[in-house]
């Protein structure tokens, strides 16, 4: 897990949003479906030799308005500094139904990330992002889910010098349906950041453009199991001012992941 101004990226990409937790129906479970959602576990292995838990739990206040709650946990499993990295999610979904022209469903998301400062070369950061997301049914198997938030936090360096964090991010989530058991998904996100610092003459432009493709495919009849394969290419773009210096760079990364979900 590579501890670079790439842990300050607020990843809003999700398999699933949100909807009730008891369908009125025994309709099968279909993660293509972002507003179907039931509660689930999952764990996914990547190229980077990374572990990722994850625990959903969804549900309903009342009719038209659901939520989704969500827990992850990623683990490195090869050591920098002795330390495996550790990095934390904790997100939270809450939409409602609406017949306001084309827009199905509308809602907030809260999204907090944590990234662990685990030996003292590491950067940790803390970073909530407050947005807003919506839902439009473009074929009865395509569907897009725009997302629009704000991101805020604090970031810490190897010298213990303490960073604001201030941007926003946008996200378009788009799901096709090949069948009741198999889907595609498209997930382009860009993110922009700026690091500040009130105690010296430092601060960081961070620009991160990531987009997440993959496959679906249901691994029984009645869908309780169902296995992902994806890809995500990010690319970051730093400008980092020091007094009358700047200095910029580029990082670019791909990601091969193996997901296995099971949904209660």
């Amino acid at each position: 897990m590579k501890k670079t101004l790439l842990t300050l990226s607020i990843a809003s990409l999700f398999t699933g949003c949100v909807a009730a937790t008891e369908l009125p129906t025994k309709e099968k479970v279909s993660p293509s479906d972002l507003t179907q959602v039931n509660s689930f576990v999952s764990g996914s292995l990547n190229n980077n030799k990374e572990i990722t838990l994850m625990g959903g739990v969804a549900g309903q206040y009342s009719a038209g308005n659901g939520f989704l709650s969500l827990v992850e946990h990623k683990s490195a499993t090869t050591h920098e500094n002795n330390r495996l990295a550790q990095d934390t999610r904790v997100r939270y979904f809450q939409v409602f139904d609406t017949n306001f022209m084309s827009t199905e469903q509308i809602g907030y998301s809260v999204d907090y990330m944590k990234s662990w400062k685990m030996d003292t070369e590491a950067v940790g950061s803390d970073t909530l992002a407050l947005g807003v997301i919506s839902k439009y049914t473009l074929t009865d198997s395509l569907s897009v889910y725009p997302n629009v938030a704000y991101v805020i936090g604090k970031a810490k360096g190897s010298t213990g010098q303490q960073s604001d964090v201030k941007g926003f991010q946008t996200n378009l989530f788009a799901s096709y349906a090949i069948n009741d058991s198999s889907y595609i998904l498209l997930q382009p996100q860009f993110q922009q950041v700026k690091l500040s610092s009130n105690t010296q003459s430092t601060s960081a432009d961070v620009n991160t453009f990531k987009i997440k493709t993959g496959f679906g495919t249901s691994m029984d009849e009645i869908g309780k199991w169902w296995l992902e394969v994806s890809h995500t290419y990010t690319e970051n773009n730093a400008a980092i001012k020091y007094v009358d210096q700047k200095i910029t760079g580029i990082n670019k990364d791909h990601f091969f992941d193996v997901i296995v979900s099971y949904y209660f």
